[in-house]
């Protein structure tokens, strides 16, 4: 009756699996911020320099 049971094991592997993910677009997230910053920062430098 019971097919649904499932182990600490699993639900222990699930959330790692979860945290490990969260933790992957954590990271792309703080790239991509970066990535912008800079950009932002040298597009602002060249302007100021151009004119």
């Amino acid at each position: 009756m019971n097919n649904y049971k499932i182990s600490k094991k699993d639900v222990q592997e699930k959330i790692e699996e979860n945290y490990k993910e969260l933790e992957e677009k954590k990271r792309l997230l703080m790239l991509n911020l970066i990535a912008e910053i800079l950009t932002k920062a040298t597009l602002k430098q060249l302007y100021e320099t151009s004119n």
